[in-house]
Order: C-alpha cells, then sequence, then structure tokens
C-alpha cells in the first residue's frame, strides 16, 4: 500500500481499493447508496426500518454474545454506514474493518478506531491479501445485493482464520419476502431471498459449520457459523 491509497478522514480511516480492480462505480448497488447515502441514516431511525433494525440487532448480539473465544480482529462486510460496527462489534475486538462499494456511505461512519475500506465482497478475498485473517465475520443485510452470494461465502471461507465465526443476517424465502423484494426492484436493485438450507449448504462447503440459526422477524434469518 502506498500514501496514495490511504485518505486519513476525521476519527476514522478509508483505504481506498483501486476502481478498476473492483469494477466500482458500474454497479446498481454502487449508485444507489450512493445516492441515498445522505438519507440513509435518518430514514433508517424511524419506522418502520429503526423497528425492524431493533429485532435484528437483538438478534444478532444475542449470537455474538456465545462466542466465548477472544476476537482480535473483525470485519463487517457490506457495512454501510457502520450501525453495526458502532453498536456490535467495536466494542469485541480489538481491530475493527468495514467494508463497503459505496464511498458515501462509509464516509458517514466517523468511529474512532475502524478502519474503513472501499471495496466489493464479491472479488477475490474482498481486495485482502491471503495472509489477512479474521476472528469474526459479519454480514448483515448485504449478501442479498450480491448478483453471485456464493462468491461471497466463498470468501469467508477464506478469511476466517479456523475457529473463527461467522454472523449473517440474510432475507428468509418465502411468501413475505416478495415484499422486501418489490421494494428494492422498484429502485432498480433485483435482492436475492435465501432459504436456511441453501445458506447451510453453500456455507458448508467452505467449511463453515452452522451452530445456531434464528427467525428474527417471519421475513428474515439469523445465523452463527464456526469456521472448522
Amino acid at each position: 500500500m502506498n500514501d496514495a491509497d490511504v485518505v486519513i478522514c476525521p476519527a476514522y480511516l478509508i483505504i481506498g481499493i483501486i476502481p478498476a480492480m473492483m469494477g466500482l462505480g458500474t454497479g446498481a448497488v454502487h449508485d444507489y447508496f450512493e445516492t441515498v447515502a445522505s438519507r440513509y441514516g435518518y430514514d433508517s431511525s424511524h419506522f418502520p426500518w429503526a423497528w425492524l433494525r431493533h429485532q435484528e440487532s437483538k438478534a444478532l448480539e444475542s449470537l455474538l454474545d456465545q462466542i466465548e473465544s477472544p476476537c482480535h480482529r473483525a470485519l463487517d462486510l457490506g457495512c454501510g454506514q457502520g450501525y453495526y460496527l458502532r453498536k456490535l462489534l467495536i466494542q469485541r475486538a480489538e481491530e475493527v474493518v468495514g467494508l463497503d462499494i459505496s464511498p458515501a456511505m462509509l464516509a458517514q461512519i466517523e468511529l474512532p478506531n475502524v478502519i474503513a475500506r472501499q471495496g466489493d465482497f464479491t472479488s477475490p478475498l474482498c481486495g485482502f491479501s491471503a495472509d489477512y485473517k479474521f476472528d469474526l465475520l459479519f454480514c448483515a443485510g448485504a449478501l442479498e445485493f450480491a448478483p453471485n452470494p456464493q462468491t461471497v461465502i466463498e470468501n469467508v471461507g477464506q478469511l476466517l482464520r479456523p475457529g473463527g465465526h461467522f454472523i449473517l443476517l440474510a432475507p428468509r424465502k418465502g411468501l413475505l419476502s416478495l415484499g422486501y423484494q418489490a421494494f428494492h426492484r422498484s429502485h432498480g436493485l433485483p435482492i436475492q431471498v435465501f432459504s436456511q438450507a441453501y445458506l447451510t449448504q453453500v456455507c458448508r462447503r467452505q467449511g463453515l459449520l452452522l451452530k445456531v440459526s434464528r427467525r428474527v422477524t417471519p421475513f428474515n434469518l439469523a445465523f452463527r457459523f464456526l469456521r472448522e
């Protein structure tokens, strides 16, 4: 990494990934979140999104509380404006990294001791070197935006050290998920929804063993996987 790759911002650090490598600025997801970043925090703090986030946060916190091993390094995939970095992760790890494709979303984080990294979680190893391992990977409300979710799970398997944990929140396939899909489709974002069987199988192929799963609301699921 050279000086051109790093921009020091108040209270946090953004590590810029070369756009030509990541394909940034061309995808619908990137463009959408660049557009809504300025109002995203306000919208998500009001009903119904605030209620939904509260339910999700309680479930994810309970899964994190089950982890007894020390956490030196944690990564939030699709961290957005850092809601879960702030609420759940910075007090649990010595080094916390947030990865997101949208620079405008990352610019809202402003958390001390957080590395905010611009990049694509579907790119090989999410842009990290092969020897850069994590004790905890966290992905809440982001996997559905990946055109091929299996590539994200492959990255999780490669970035997570043996004995590490993967916390995942994802929309559950079913009738109620049709409304969630319709909402995002109206903004030009065709998203994925998942069955528990599919996620368990895909994760298992990457050495991720399901330890706990729970339905958070009628339309989403939370999981804790262990890297063997």
